[in-house]
């Protein structure tokens, strides 16, 4: 039998509590840059993380410009 069909309804109640409280996403996933990468590694890291805010710059500005088109 699983714990939560033991534990009575109160428990369901909290644990869905929980979810809803817990924050939706843990923020922006960028690569990772290492401190023990090489010199070359690291430069092409940071390309790529500058890729990643740009296109993350481009997404929210496109989602603001519908939604103020919208009305």
């Amino acid at each position: 039998m699983r714990a939560a069909a033991r534990s009575g309804p109160g428990a369901s109640d909290e644990r869905r509590q929980q979810q809803a409280d817990a924050p939706l996403s843990k923020g922006l996933l960028l690569i990772e840059i290492s401190p023990d990468d090489g010199p070359v590694l690291r430069f092409f890291k940071y390309l790529i993380r500058g890729g990643q805010l740009a296109f993350g710059a481009f997404m929210a500005f496109v989602m603001w410009l519908l939604a103020a088109l919208a009305g």
